[in-house]
């Protein structure tokens, strides 16, 4: 497993994806020499937002977004799906972009995969069930995270109490179960966050790939090239 880890690192080549510069090991422990990003995860800016009870703006969690759109969009051609997407594993660097680290969990795309995997939260409804998942996961995860920039906390999470992962599983696969959203958000950006939560991965935004994800109108102001 952390040969594999190790090789879909050092093959991927994107401005969002961490560089991978070498490893080695000590006989019991493998060590991966990545580049340095010094911005610390996503997850320490959005616990130091909540506990100031400032979540973050649309215009800063739409650029976040979008470094996360076009690293996905890149393993997802390259037949990767990441599987583990959360804010521990989008590191900052010095001009505040993130970078997806950690490919403990890809898996190639060319077939469906049964496993149950991931962080409670950030887990999509079909892994859940485990009625076989594919890229789509990535996508669910992209909302949730999109979400917990927005609001300070993620849409199945019950605030001020101690979760256990079947809690959330419940609501997350629950139909009755339904989503909370701030009457401050912009009805593009309600629009990205639905379309994403959407239970039947069919029916998810980035179902069909990537460009339909680039191509909302919250992300309308994304130069996608630059």
């Amino acid at each position: 497993a952390a040969y594999a880890e190790e090789a879909m690192l050092a093959a991927a080549r994107h401005p969002f994806i961490v560089r991978f510069f070498g490893s080695t090991n000590d006989g019991v422990k493998s060590f991966i020499l990545t580049e340095a990003c010094v911005g610390g995860d996503l997850s320490s800016l959005i616990q130091a937002r909540r506990a100031a009870s400032a979540a973050l703006g649309e215009d800063v969690a739409r650029s976040l977004a979008a470094c996360v759109v076009s690293a996905l969009g890149y393993l997802h051609a390259q037949g990767l799906m990441f599987r583990d997407l959360k804010p521990e594993n989008l590191i900052r660097d010095e001009r505040g972009c993130v970078k997806l680290v950690d490919f403990g969990l890809a898996k190639r795309t060319d077939e469906l995969s049964y496993t149950l995997c991931g962080t409670a939260e950030y887990v999509a409804p079909e892994v859940i069930t485990m009625q076989g998942h594919g890229a789509a996961v990535d996508w669910w995860a992209l909302g949730v995270i999109t979400y917990e920039l927005l609001h300070g906390l993620t849409p199945f999470s019950a605030e001020g109490t101690l979760d256990r992962p079947v809690d959330i599983y419940r609501r997350i696969t629950h139909p009755d179960f339904k989503v909370s959203y701030a009457d401050h958000l912009s009805k593009p950006a309600l629009s990205f966050l639905k379309r994403l939560l959407r239970r039947k991965c069919a029916s998810r935004l980035g179902a069909s790939g990537a460009a339909e994800v680039r191509g909302h109108g919250w992300l309308s102001h994304i130069g996608w090239a630059a």
